[in-house]
């Protein structure tokens, strides 16, 4: 036998944030929404934030190219470390982003 139940496991937790883009090809948000409730059915303290129009590299290499605030990175960079939202300055034309998201494979 077991030490407890699932609650035992679950109160040593800490809480989960599921940050997930919408048009993730990578990894379908259905995985970040299918795993927000069985977290939330084990009883963890769960939180899941969907980002419409984000794909799996958005935050980390489109939107930092483009320049300004990144709703997503900044609610990451939040989480990991509570730092404020970040300016970034725009890196490459926009012509050349929009490239890159066709070619990238994720």
């Amino acid at each position: 036998g077991g030490r407890g139940g699932p609650g035992a496991c679950t109160a040593s937790l800490p809480p989960i944030h599921i940050i997930h883009g919408e048009l993730d090809r990578t990894i379908p948000v259905e995985h970040a929404k299918d795993f927000g409730e069985v977290c939330r059915r084990a009883g963890c303290d769960v939180k899941v934030d969907l980002y419409e129009g984000d794909t799996h590299t958005t935050p980390l290499i489109e939107n930092p190219m483009r320049g300004g605030y990144d709703s997503l990175l900044g609610s990451l960079l939040k989480v990991i470390a509570g730092d404020p939202p970040v300016k970034l300055e725009r890196m490459v034309p926009e012509p050349l982003i929009n490239l890159a998201t066709l070619v990238c494979p994720f």
